[in-house]
């Protein structure tokens, strides 16, 4: 019995001092856990590793180098720089794109700082998540419970005693001194990173592994309505998976910026016909258009395929009766 309590008070104490170290030496050097849920930047770093990143300014990037940020929807990508423009004011233009994937985000991401990963742990990183989640730090605070019953349990010692009993005592009441603390001290939480992705990854929780797949280039077809009055161009192209969404943009085509926006797809059957129509309700300038479509899943919008498909089309006044969307720019 009093090798096992030995060995309980002894791992508590060694858990918790190299709880102690990691969360002080984090804090000192500023340094960011990043845990990866999706394999985007495999085979370097895989969905489940825990990365360890630096904060530094724009002008201290490179090409090459792994750089966390975080996207315009708020949500924080981790992938190689490949491309940068540097600004004048310190800010700069980064260009990103995964190991796994086969083309750069499609966002550009502006920045004056960013976080850029000095080194990685294998599989670390579902152990750092699981420890940082409310279940995990109420385990670690029973574990120390379990601790003092065992160490208030030993024969012939009490309470009051303890303090100042034998030094091999004395001992166990530091070891479950420490692991308390390290229990109750604010460990920094590892952050988790996401990113545009094509391949297969692993979240933490109900979703499991998933692979967001990008759809087929629409077809575009021009529908009539009466007498030239309601006509529209419609998209169509094949529902990928049943849990897979449709994000478009409306996107003027002499400046890029959009002018509508929705989803479509949510809930249609694998296989079926997804139909996205444009009429001139819609807009009512004429010129011409490109309509951009991304697949995501509809449970959790921030995973998003790694390519998008892009349409061209041009609202048109149609003689004095009205006007029309019609498929291409002319």
């Amino acid at each position: 019995m009093a090798r096992v309590r030995q060995v309980v008070l002894g791992l508590g104490a060694l858990l918790g001092a190299v709880c102690l170290v990691t969360a002080g030496t984090l804090q000192l050097l500023g340094l960011t856990p990043l845990v990866f849920l999706s394999g985007s930047m495999g085979p370097q770093i895989e969905a489940g590793d825990l990365a360890v990143a630096e904060h530094v300014p724009a002008r201290d990037l490179a090409a090459g180098d792994v750089v966390s940020v975080v996207n315009d929807a708020g949500v924080r990508v981790t992938h190689r720089l490949v491309d940068m423009e540097r600004g004048d004011t310190g800010a700069a233009r980064l260009t990103l794109q995964g190991d796994a994937n086969g083309e750069p985000d499609a966002e550009v991401y502006e920045v004056t700082d960013a976080e850029r990963v000095v080194f990685s742990v294998p599989r670390v990183g579902h152990v750092v998540a699981a420890v940082s989640s409310p279940t995990g730090r109420f385990a670690a605070g029973a574990y120390v419970g379990i601790c003092i019953l065992v160490l208030l349990r030993r024969p012939g010692v009490t309470p009051r005693a303890s303090a100042a009993g034998p030094p091999r005592h004395r001992r166990e009441v530091a070891a479950a001194a420490v692991l308390a603390v390290a229990v109750a001290a604010p460990v920094p939480r590892a952050t988790p990173t996401l990113a545009a992705f094509s391949d297969a990854g692993t979240l933490q929780g109900t979703l499991g592994a998933r692979t967001v797949t990008s759809h087929a280039q629409p077809t575009c077809t021009d529908v009539d309505g009466v007498l030239v009055l309601g006509n529209v161009a419609r998209l169509t192209w094949s529902q990928v998976a049943s849990d897979h969404e449709y994000a478009w943009e409306l996107r003027r085509t002499s400046d890029g910026v959009a002018v509508a926006s929705g989803v479509v797809g949510s809930g249609v059957a694998t296989g079926s016909t997804v139909q996205l129509d444009f009429g001139t309700g819609l807009i009512g300038v004429n010129a011409t258009y490109d309509v951009v479509v991304r697949a995501r899943l509809t449970s959790t919008t921030a995973w998003t395929a790694a390519t998008s498909t892009s349409t061209p089309v041009r609202r048109v006044s149609v003689l004095i009766l009205g006007a029309a969307f019609r498929c291409g720019y002319s």
